[in-house]
């Protein structure tokens, strides 16, 4: 669904609500999960303009549960 996201460090760092918020408006075009410790994950996003931004490291569920919400939104915009 997703293109892969070049492991280019981050320009910024996003909460993960941010995140889904840019993917609501149709901005993501590539994310990655990163581990960054035990059960705990990072997210790493690119948006249409072509930035790369990263989410704190966060359990593993919720990152899971995030990417899960950035594919429906993905979707939803792609059926509009």
């Amino acid at each position: 669904m997703f293109k892969m996201v070049n492991r280019d460090s981050c320009s910024e760092t996003k909460s993960i609500l941010d995140i889904e918020g840019y993917g609501q408006v149709g901005m993501v075009v590539g994310i990655k999960m990163e581990k960054c410790g035990k059960n705990r994950i990072r997210l790493i996003v690119e948006l249409t303009n072509k930035q790369n931004i990263c989410s704190p490291c966060i359990p593993e569920a919720i990152a899971k549960q995030s990417m899960k919400v950035l594919e429906l939104y993905s979707k939803t915009i792609k059926l509009v």
